[in-house]
């Protein structure tokens, strides 16, 4: 039980630092907005008016899947993904996974995302990337989650091994994604080859 209070606590700080970019990102337009009026220069006002509105273009970034629980965390986890740089790409159905409580889809996706930044952010800038899809195909419901992984992670029984030191309290990010899967009657893999590493899961369940 503390265990999972204490994953509990890590999701509020991932969204305590999502507050913490907002609210830096707007102390900085404040300053930027200063320095806009006083540029004279009407080439360069231009310029430094698109650097300011690409600096905004984060907060556009609104996602209508079908599931506001998957719509909140894709939002959270964009500002997290653009203030390290990550290149993010989604095609979700949101409406397939609504068989699931939304508690469940918080701390499944959660896992998920928060895992594989921290595999990105050990990339080069220009290498970190994350892919997600979630869609439905017959009776089966497909999640595929990949990301940029140049240093392939030791397995035990077919799962990715913490590389944090202490392991009596870390990895169990991958043990909550596993218990939440097999709830649902669902089936989890993950592989890391090529430089990727992979995240499927597979519930056979109808769309709600």
């Amino acid at each position: 039980m503390e265990e999972m209070l204490r994953m509990a606590n890590g999701q509020q700080r991932s969204t305590k630092d999502a507050i913490d970019i907002i609210n830096i990102k707007c102390h900085d337009l404040k300053h930027q907005i200063r320095a806009l009026a006083k540029i004279e220069d009407a080439d360069a006002r231009s310029e430094y008016l698109q650097e300011v509105q690409r600096a905004v273009s984060i907060y556009d970034a609104t996602y209508h899947t079908g599931c506001k629980a998957l719509d909140y965390i894709l939002r959270e986890k964009s500002l997290m993904f653009d203030e390290y740089g990550v290149e993010f790409s989604c095609m979700v159905e949101g409406e397939t996974v609504a068989f699931m409580s939304v508690p469940d889809i918080y701390a499944l996706m959660g896992n998920a995302l928060d895992n594989a930044l921290e595999c990105v952010k050990q990339e080069a800038e220009d290498e970190r990337m994350i892919s997600l899809q979630i869609r439905r195909n017959g009776d089966m419901v497909l999640l595929h989650l990949e990301n940029r992984c140049s240093r392939k992670p030791e397995f035990r029984d077919g799962f990715p091994v913490t590389n944090k030191k202490d392991k009596t309290r870390h990895g169990f990010g991958v043990k909550s994604i596993r218990y939440i899967v097999e709830k649902y009657g669902g089936e989890l893999f993950m592989d890391a080859k090529c430089g990727k590493f992979s995240l499927d899961i597979l519930f056979s369940r109808p769309v709600i």
